[in-house]
């Protein structure tokens, strides 16, 4: 069975996502998938990475406007664990194939939600 969700729906659903993800983080001292896809693909960020110790995320992204044959330039962004909401409501992209993106990432484990998700 599908379900229709709209823009203003999957911003509230992520929202709350968000939270749970950023506590089993925190609960398992490591990134959850999910929290590391929403990371990845908002920031498009190399990787991302949880040190527990200063209880920081610490991302990596490709910031060299050109391919090179040496390792490309990463720079790295760190944020306190407790402000990661606000890192990533900031950086959500709106467009469909955005929207389609979270929707999937939504329906991985959200029991509420379930069969084929359909953006509208």
């Amino acid at each position: 069975m599908a379900i229709y969700l709209t823009e203003k729906e999957i911003k509230v659903l992520l929202g709350s996502s968000v939270k749970t993800y950023v506590q089993e983080s925190v609960e398992h001292e490591k990134i959850s998938e999910e929290l590391m896809l929403l990371l990845k693909h908002n920031f498009y960020a190399k990787y991302a990475f949880y040190d527990k110790k200063k209880r920081m995320i610490e991302i990596g992204v490709n910031e060299s406007k050109r391919s090179s044959r040496t390792y490309p330039e990463i720079k790295l962004y760190s944020f306190p664990v407790d402000e990661t909401l606000e890192w990533i409501s900031e950086s959500f992209h709106w467009e469909r194939r955005d929207l389609e993106f979270y929707a999937k990432i939504l329906s991985k484990k959200n029991d509420a939600l379930p069969g084929e998700i359909v953006v509208l």
